[in-house]
């Protein structure tokens, strides 16, 4: 919830926190778990070397427990993208198709703490790699597939999946259907307060804005962006006031 709103240290801090308990636990699973949620959160603040670290330390300890084929994709995609925001495109590559595989692997035992990773959590997660190496075509046959088989109450992470999709959309210069993707965006988030979202409609904003003369659908887009944004500017506000407590020791 402390990403989510935009409150990035609190939220390291929180999962630190989490990382010692479960160390405590002995529940390397667990361990390994708290390890992809910190590998993360370093890949979204752009910090591949944590985000590295994090992922190698989570599958040396799934490495000691009894497998879990979806926690092990988990890892292996957080390390991908790492590996792509380190520039290393044939490294990620590799991780991501052995990610892949790993997906369809057997679980033997699983911890009850675990979070849910499934196909389309790991189709995101794929898009969001092969994105940053740019691999527009399969990150968008990943996004499609992402979104053809996740179920519509799933609204945060549908959205995030579209807004990837639009930026592959825009790259590949396919502006009205880019148009139309954040149109269904905009639409279906009217009750989601998401800090990443509005950071995610903030850069489709920029990459829109270039191709508003040459596209009559991009203007008005641009004004319900713009809407959109200074509608939604509390939830960065919440965001930093967290911020501010972490630093005066009054959040965990």
């Amino acid at each position: 919830m402390a990403h989510d709103s935009g409150a990035v240290e609190p939220a390291r801090q929180h999962l630190d926190e989490a990382l010692t308990l479960a160390e405590r636990s002995d529940d390397r699973q667990l361990v390994a778990q708290v390890h992809a949620g910190l590998s993360h959160l370093a890949n979204h603040c752009g910090d591949p070397h944590r985000a590295l670290f994090h992922a190698r330390h989570g599958l040396e300890h799934l490495r000691q427990a009894p497998s879990h084929g979806r926690l092990h994709a988990r890892l292996l995609a957080m390390q991908a993208r790492g590996f792509a925001i380190a520039g290393q495109p044939v490294e990620a590559t590799r991780v991501l198709s052995d990610a892949e595989t790993s997906l369809h692997r057997p679980v033997a035992m699983a911890s009850e703490w675990l979070s849910p990773f499934d196909a389309t959590s790991f189709a995101i997660e794929a898009a969001r790699c092969l994105l940053r190496i740019g691999d527009l075509s399969e990150s968008q046959r990943q996004l499609q597939a992402a979104l053809a088989a996740s179920p519509v109450d799933r609204v945060r992470s549908r959205a995030l999946a579209q807004l990837m999709l639009v930026r592959v959309l825009l790259g590949r210069a396919q502006i009205d259907e880019a148009c139309a993707v954040t149109h269904v965006v905009l639409n279906e988030i009217a009750s989601l307060g998401s800090g990443v979202i509005i950071d995610q409609l903030r850069h489709a904003s920029v990459l829109f804005a270039s191709h508003a003369k040459a596209c009559a659908g991009v203007p008005p887009l641009l004004d319900r962006l713009r809407d959109t944004i200074r509608e939604r500017s509390w939830i960065g506000a919440v965001g930093a006031l967290k911020a501010g407590a972490a630093s005066d020791g009054q959040l965990g």
